[in-house]
């Protein structure tokens, strides 16, 4: 198993937002959804109780993460955990 599969969106979104949050207080959920292109609901459900992406928008947080473009695949197709 590579990195990749182990990475848990939850706490990399939860740790970008509180990150963007640091920087501007006003900064929320719907914003980091935005920045994303994911929609809000996705965001919040996945930040909320762990309900996983669809493939779509996993491929969009991996775009936003700026995974190389030759581990997205595995980063999309991978287990949450």
């Amino acid at each position: 198993m590579n990195q990749l599969q182990k990475i848990d969106l939850k706490e990399v979104l939860e740790k970008e937002l509180t990150e963007k949050q640091a920087r501007n207080p006003l900064y929320s959920i719907r914003a980091l959804a935005r920045d994303i292109d994911v929609p809000y609901t996705s965001i919040s459900r996945l930040l909320k109780s762990n309900v996983e992406l669809n493939l779509k928008h996993k491929y969009k947080v991996g775009m936003f993460l700026k995974i190389p473009k030759a581990d997205l695949l595995d980063f999309i197709f991978a287990e949450v955990h």
